[in-house]
């Protein structure tokens, strides 16, 4: 938690607007960023949408807080989002979506038309990316370094315990004290702990 109150520090007391008022809207970190009055922004490759016309040559770089070994660390990588098939439809229907997925991402065609469309399409022989975010991630990779796995698809009961992370490190960007500190250590920390008794019950 050390490690990450250095780097939320960081941020917050960097940012071009009074902390105290980033929990009350009016940031807006992309055209600050894309105007030149900010360096970095957080964000994934999702976020390269909206610089690519007015920042060219931006990259996404890992952000590192001090853990041991994370010298060898690539990109945050994951996602929320799946390919399924309905295991309640019909054979008929199960082969079908199948068939189409396999087309997706075998037909050069319909492959690269995903690419342009998502930015980049999970299967060995899929053209190259058009996100260089997402190209910089797999330069990491390609180079030896691990991946870092998305926290986001185990924290458990997940719209609660974000709310109430989200809730602390609010309440500590408009009062950087201790007594702040500590809520978002118990959001994170305990918080963690009743979710997942929540979610296992």
């Amino acid at each position: 938690m050390e490690n990450y109150k250095n780097l939320f520090d960081l941020a917050v007391n960097n940012s071009i607007v009074d902390p105290t008022t980033l929990a009350t809207g009016g940031h807006d970190p992309v055209t600050e960023f894309s105007s030149a009055k900010a360096a970095f922004i957080f964000t994934g490759s999702f976020g390269y949408a909206d610089v690519k016309s007015t920042v060219k040559n931006s990259s996404c770089i890992p952000y590192y807080c001090g853990v041991k070994g994370e010298e060898k660390a690539g990109l945050n990588c994951g996602t929320e989002n799946c390919w399924a098939v309905n295991d309640n439809a019909s054979d008929e229907d199960k082969q079908a979506t199948m068939d189409f997925m396999v087309w997706l991402v075998t037909d050069s065609t319909a492959a690269q038309s995903m690419v342009d469309a998502l930015g980049i399409l999970p299967f060995t022989d899929a053209p190259e990316s058009t996100n260089p975010y997402l190209n910089d991630a797999a330069k990491y990779t390609a180079d030896g370094c691990y991946i870092m796995d998305w926290a986001t698809n185990y924290q458990p009961n997940v719209n609660d315990y974000r709310a109430a992370l989200v809730s602390a490190l609010n309440s500590y960007t408009a009062d950087q004290s201790a007594a702040n500190w500590g809520l978002v250590k118990t959001a994170f920390v305990d918080g963690w702990a009743t979710n997942y008794q929540k979610s296992n019950a």
